[in-house]
């Protein structure tokens, strides 16, 4: 199990919240599993996602998105609950331009521009 750190404790304390609030955890572990939880299946369960108790690791959260549709359209940011205003249209289109792999038009060896 990942040694949990204070610095990303409200990280997956969001995460977790996200997932859980995709309906009782029954429910999720049916969703995920196939399967009706057994009592210690579902004791076992609540744990790993009760931020208090242990650090999910990211195969977890992966397959909690992969298999609750209700995560299917929320962002890396509304999942965590990061706040902010994230990169501007602006910042946006200078990353794009400095990642384009098409071949630079000064440059007569045709070579590509750098990531």
């Amino acid at each position: 199990m990942t040694k949990k750190t204070e610095i990303g404790e409200k990280y997956i304390k969001a995460a977790t919240d996200s997932i859980k609030s995709a309906g009782s955890l029954r429910a999720l572990y049916r969703s995920i599993y196939g399967v009706d939880p057994t009592r210690q299946e579902l004791q076992r369960f609540t744990n790993r996602l009760n931020p208090a108790r242990s650090n999910p690791a990211t195969s977890m959260l992966g397959v909690c998105i992969e298999h609750l549709p209700s995560l299917h359209e929320k962002t890396l940011k509304e999942f965590f609950g990061i706040q902010g205003e994230g990169y501007t249209a602006k910042q946006g289109a200078v990353m794009e331009q400095e990642c384009d792999p098409s071949p630079d038009p000064n440059n007569s060896a045709g070579s590509h521009n750098k990531f």
